[in-house]
């Protein structure tokens, strides 16, 4: 059995080994995985929330820098190849594909629930049903989603996830604009259980601190408007007196 590829977004960071990622170098694998890339089904970034609001979609979402989505790839496409020699793609409501994160790493912690890569994640009708772990045997899981979806079984097999029966639970995903990360730490990306809400982020500078700080202003420039108006009063009656002595 093949060792399975990692699951790390700082892979760029780490010292190359060749032995881990199939004798290939770190050139080599990159060029490798490029060309896979060409026959490899894409989901542009920027149509991940609309394409998931209906049916259900397997994702794999990746970064071209990354040595093991490099890695992955390679077994994703032999997927891909099967599921089109069965033709899977005919099947209604169900599709794969994968998405390239690079750009705007943010932007997909948020819909993968992840900060690593490569990650393949279901959804089913807007909704985050789980993550996809053993990469191996990717084809197998596929397959059994398929059949599931063919079967008209979803809410059975899925419904056991919301009931807690299992591991993960469906909750909506939320769309996040690209610019919104500019004033969002995704450090802070957290998933909120509470009434399926998920990717909930803090903002850098809250709304009621904002009002505060306002407030603090307005009641500032007003004592001192005053205080400006009361000089101006007293150095005007200082200077009649003086003119009194004169």
């Amino acid at each position: 059995m093949t060792e399975q590829p990692a699951h790390n977004h700082n892979a760029e960071e780490e010292e190359w080994d060749a032995s881990k990622h199939g004798g290939f170098s770190k050139e080599e694998l990159r060029a490798y995985a490029d060309k896979l890339d060409l026959d490899v089904r894409q989901l542009p970034l920027d149509k991940v929330y609309d394409t998931i609001q209906q049916g259900t979609h397997i994702l794999f979402y990746g970064a071209v820098f990354c040595p093991y989505t490099q890695q992955f790839t390679a077994i994703w496409l032999n997927m891909q190849l099967s599921y089109d020699f069965y033709k899977l793609t005919e099947v209604p409501n169900i599709s794969i594909a994968k998405v390239q994160c690079a750009d705007n790493q943010p932007v997909c912690f948020n819909y993968m629930r992840d900060e690593g890569f490569p990650t393949v994640v279901l959804y089913h009708k807007g909704h985050y049903i789980q993550e996809f772990m053993d990469r191996d045997n990717v084809w197998d899981w596929v397959q059994k989603q398929v059949e599931i979806v063919k079967a008209g079984r979803e809410e059975q097999e899925w419904g056991a996830i919301k009931k807690g029966l299992v591991k993960e639970k469906p909750s909506k995903v939320e769309k996040v604009a690209a610019h919104q990360f500019d004033q969002i730490s995704h450090n802070k990306l957290e998933e909120e259980v509470i009434g399926g809400k998920v990717g909930i982020l803090e903002t850098v500078f809250p709304v009621e601190m904002v009002v505060l700080v306002i407030g603090v202003l307005l009641v500032a420039g007003f004592v001192l408007r005053k205080a400006v108006l009361r000089k101006g009063k007293y150095s005007a009656v200082q200077e009649r007196e003086l003119d009194r002595f004169e």
